[in-house]
């Protein structure tokens, strides 16, 4: 009954390069170096980026802002000439 084909189907593993699978499997699913260990430190170290970001962005409409203001003065109505 051995000599028949059965279907190709079975419980029985192929053959695999152990070394190969295990280098490959690192290599995909190796350690990572994570900067936080714990959720909250996550959260924590987030909260403060965003802060850092919001305050970039206030630095920037603020200087906008007033080079918006400088530009606007010019050239409204003011010819210099009396």
């Amino acid at each position: 009954m051995s000599d028949k084909w059965h279907g190709g189907k079975g419980s029985r593993y192929r053959k695999v390069d152990q070394q190969k699978y295990n280098e490959n499997w690192e290599r995909v699913f190796g350690k990572k170096d994570m900067k936080f260990s714990t959720a909250e430190e996550y959260v924590e170290a987030t909260d403060v980026e965003l802060n850092e970001e919001y305050d970039r962005f206030d630095e920037l409409m603020c200087a906008k802002e007033v080079a918006d203001d400088g530009e606007s003065g010019k050239g409204m109505g003011d010819d210099g000439a009396d």
